[in-house]
């Protein structure tokens, strides 16, 4: 009797419990909706539910569980071959810093090279998690969660640090620290520590992006003028007011500053002097000369505004759109200065590794003249002897009052306005040096104007062929057809009360009715 049983319950048809979904991996049961992991790991077929019925939330869990499994795996594997290394917290801290400072040798050779800054930064937060960051009460890890088998630090003690962080600090400090715990727990992994990346389920802090401003032409330049000033308005003001006067007048001493400023007294409070020149004390005067001399100085070439080759290298950004990295590595060999084309090599740009040729836009030509110069009295090859000008932008800015840029904001301006000239977005690609047919410059680096989209609106026209009329064009034309149409009726109402002068009729009142009449 129960061979029978058996035999019919083995030969009974058998209903689906789950459906596939298209994704690698993932099944749907087709009672609840809830998505399950259904894969063959090392040998293995498991079979484990993810809890969750949101598609894009299944993804990013199958990855999460397949990546458990595997590590679990490996660890097995470690124990089993007498390889399992026992570290704790803080001697995996230390041996990550120890692996940054070997990887720093490899700083532009290899793709896990780290740079002398980066190496800085990971020290600095590694040295805090230790012994405390010091701002706000935010402490580093005690001394018994330090001194724990890697493998028994639970995501609630990283989450003691962690999460005072993001509320301490901005996301650049959190985030950094994040990765410093997911780089501690893959030595970990490695050397058979721990079973699992605990790290992992640390929540990113999210950065707080500010809304991009795109610069007129008059703000550009008045921003550069500042930069190479490296003064306020006022000083620049005075500068400026001082040329004139050199060019009118010639000073080169009190006297003869005497002249000017009795023929134009009102250049005396516009150089911060009392408005009789003859109480000007010669301390009071000093820095009127100073500023003479420099400016002299400046006019003839012998000297050069403090920060005319930051104004350069910004002006460069903005009319090439190189990225900080790569326009610092530029040499004089990387332009050609007969046909003006700026070639940046395939080392040095980031993604892409292809070279990239762009031509220099005759605004620009001077500049990059002008660098040749300063390179020739520097006696070295590099284009730009200033290599980091985010200082100088930050201090314009505050003086302006402008919103806040940095050297690769002025990469999406150099993007918005090809665009707004016309470039479509593959072509914005290809001059930022982009090989995804154009995806990322139409997402995250083109910005429209409201001034560029109100032109473009005044442009629309619903007829074939024809431009869109003027609005003045059309009440002239209106006006015109209800004068025609007035006189028309007038003189067709004079015909009929010539024939029947008793008829009522009626004066149309509007254009509806002049038309129908």
């Amino acid at each position: 009797m129960n061979e029978q049983i058996a035999e019919e319950t083995k030969n009974a048809p058998r209903f689906k419990t789950t459906k596939q979904t298209g994704i690698t991996n993932v099944t749907q049961s087709i009672a609840s909706g809830v998505y399950y992991l259904h894969a063959m790991i090392g040998g293995k077929l498991f079979h484990v539910n993810l809890k969750t019925m949101v598609k894009e939330e299944a993804v990013e869990l199958r990855d999460r569980e397949m990546k458990r499994i595997r590590d679990d795996q490996a660890f097995d594997a470690a124990r089993g071959k007498g390889e399992v290394e026992d570290l704790t917290l803080r001697m995996a801290l230390e041996a990550l810093k120890v692996d940054l400072t070997k990887r720093v040798r490899d700083y532009g050779k290899a793709d896990d090279g780290v740079s002398p800054n980066t190496l800085d930064t990971y020290s600095d937060r590694i040295d805090k998690l230790i012994n405390g960051f010091g701002k706000d009460g935010v402490a580093g890890f005690s001394a018994a969660v330090l001194d724990k088998p890697l493998r028994n630090v639970t995501e609630a003690d990283l989450k003691e640090v962690y999460d005072p962080l993001i509320s301490a600090y901005k996301a650049a400090t959190p985030n950094v620290v994040k990765a410093i715990l997911k780089a501690t727990f893959e030595i970990g992994l490695e050397r058979g520590a721990c079973r699992h990346n605990v790290a992992v389920c640390l929540r990113r802090a999210k950065t707080k992006r500010s809304k991009f401003v795109l610069l007129t032409k008059e703000e550009h330049e008045l921003l550069l003028k500042c930069i190479s000033h490296n003064a306020t308005l006022e000083t620049i003001a005075k500068r400026e007011l001082m040329g004139k006067i050199l060019v009118e007048y010639t000073p080169a001493e009190r006297t003869d500053f005497e002249r000017a400023f009795v023929d134009h007294p009102e250049w005396l409070p516009a150089l911060g002097l009392p408005a009789d020149f003859q109480n000007i004390t010669r301390e009071q005067m000093r820095p009127i000369w100073d500023m003479a001399k420099f400016v002299r100085d400046v006019k003839a070439g012998t000297a050069e505004l403090p920060g005319a080759e930051s104004a350069d290298l910004v002006m460069f950004y903005s009319y090439c759109g190189g990225r900080l990295t790569e326009t610092s590595k530029l040499t004089l060999d990387s332009v050609d200065w007969n046909k003006w084309i700026v070639n940046f090599d395939a080392a040095t740009t980031k993604g892409a590794n292809q070279d990239k040729c762009l031509p220099v836009h005759p605004d620009l030509r001077p500049a990059l003249l002008r660098c040749k110069e300063r390179a020739a009295k520097r006696g070295d090859r590099e284009l730009f002897g200033v290599g980091d000008p985010r200082r100088a932008i930050r201090t314009a800015c505050k003086r302006l009052k402008f919103a806040h840029l940095t050297p690769h904001k002025f990469r999406h301006l150099f993007a918005s306005n090809l665009y707004e000239a016309g470039a479509n977005d593959a072509q914005v690609a290809w001059a930022l040096g982009h090989r995804d047919n154009g995806k990322t410059a139409r997402e995250t680096y083109i910005h429209v104007s409201a001034k560029a989209a109100a032109a473009r609106i005044n442009q629309i026209s619903y007829i074939t062929g024809a431009p869109a009329p003027a609005i003045e064009d059309e009440v002239a034309a209106l006006k015109a057809e209800v004068a025609a149409l007035k006189a028309q009726n007038s003189a067709l109402l004079e015909a009929i009360r010539a024939l029947n002068p008793t008829a009522p009729v009626e004066m149309p009142t509007n254009v509806l009715q002049l038309r129908q009449a």
